[in-house]
């Protein structure tokens, strides 16, 4: 696991070592939040994309056509996991060890940092890639590619600053435990291990959280709030034994009651969320089968499900109930990444450009 996430954080080094990062486009702001004023532009099938966070370490070129990927704040770069909670947007600088608030309903967009306070046992924040805010939007929770899932409790802070106590929910074994640690927050060596995860998503009751744990080629349901008496992990979802898939993003939904789940091989899915803890279920279901190149972040609205395809540099909408493809629209040049959504508008970064972006929900 440590090989991958070496050879991961060695690759995002030399991406943005190679496309380096534009100047300008950006203001700071008295309190010394960083802002940016939104650009926008077509795309080949029409639709409108508007760069809201033009980010750091880019190419310096992006959909918008800003012409510019000046740094926003430091420590942002190669943006990747997506949270939307009422008018803020969550995202996880994954080379910059860090995650960044972005404010939806003002024009400017301004971008706050958010301040990590560590409880005992809490690893520090490295390279963050899934994120996941809970149903009443006080707690985001965080997948680090180097093998754990933190909590965050985010409140704001005196002028306009964002603070958050961080705290360890699903650790792997091979952290050595700090003394006075709950040792329930660290997986025994017989459970599923923590390898590489990616993409989460929190379960609609908000009880439970779903990890696409990328290495170890499953998906695994951990509790948000584990007793000292219950195994942090609920369940593990398996690919049938004659598929060798690695989950990139997932997504639950409460209509189907399952849990769907991309593939960086092409793959995507879902399985039925089960109740209780049990041998790994490998009742997957395929989806629109050798649709996709890279099928990527996943997230749903309104009975339909829409997944970004990273290769084909498209996002597609699927009528859950049917398993079809409505629609497939183009946000070429960029590589949509992660998604979210707020119910408008569809989120999505792209770490190749360091921008995150916006298109009308389709």
């Amino acid at each position: 696991m440590r090989t991958l996430a070496l050879l991961f954080t060695m690759a995002v080094s030399l991406l943005l070592t190679g496309c380096g990062g534009g100047g300008g486009g950006t203001a700071t702001s008295p309190s010394g939040t960083a802002t940016s004023t939104s650009t926008t532009a077509t795309s080949p099938t029409g639709t409108t994309i508007t760069t809201i966070y033009s980010g750091g370490g880019g190419s310096g070129s992006s959909t918008s056509g800003s012409g510019t990927s000046g740094t926003v704040s430091s420590g942002q770069a190669y943006p990747q996991g997506l949270a939307v909670y009422g008018s803020t947007l969550y995202v996880a600088n994954t080379a910059g060890n860090s995650i960044s608030a972005i404010s939806l309903s003002d024009p400017t967009h301004p971008v706050t940092p958010i301040s990590l306070t560590y409880q005992l046992g809490a690893p520090p924040l490295t390279s963050p890639t899934g994120l996941a805010v809970s149903p009443n939007g006080t707690t985001l929770y965080v997948a680090s590619w180097d093998g754990y899932i933190e909590s965050i409790s985010i409140s704001a802070g005196s002028g306009g600053a964002i603070d958050g106590i961080v705290k360890p929910l699903a650790v792997n074994s091979i952290f050595p435990t700090s003394s006075g640690v709950p040792t329930y927050f660290y997986l025994s060596p017989s459970s599923p291990q923590l390898d590489n995860p990616d993409g989460i998503a929190v379960s609609p009751d908000g009880n439970s959280l779903f990890v696409a744990n990328r290495a170890n080629g499953d998906v695994l349901q951990i509790s948000t709030n584990p007793s000292p008496s219950q195994n942090v992990i609920i369940a593990a979802y398996a690919y049938p034994p004659s598929e060798n898939n690695n989950p990139v993003s997932v997504y639950a939904d409460a209509n189907c009651n399952c849990v769907y789940a991309s593939s960086s091989n092409g793959v995507f899915g879902e399985w039925p969320i089960v109740s209780s803890a049990q041998s790994p279920t490998t009742s997957f279901s395929p989806i629109l089968s050798k649709s996709f190149l890279y099928p990527s972040g996943i997230t749903g609205s309104g009975g339909y499900i829409y997944v970004a395809d990273y290769q084909a540099e498209t996002i597609s909408k699927i009528d859950m109930a049917t398993g079809s493809a409505v629609s497939t629209v183009s946000v070429n040049p960029d590589q949509p990444f992660y998604l979210a959504q707020d119910g408008t508008n569809l989120y999505f970064t792209d770490g190749n450009n360091g921008a995150v972006n916006a298109i009308p929900l389709p």
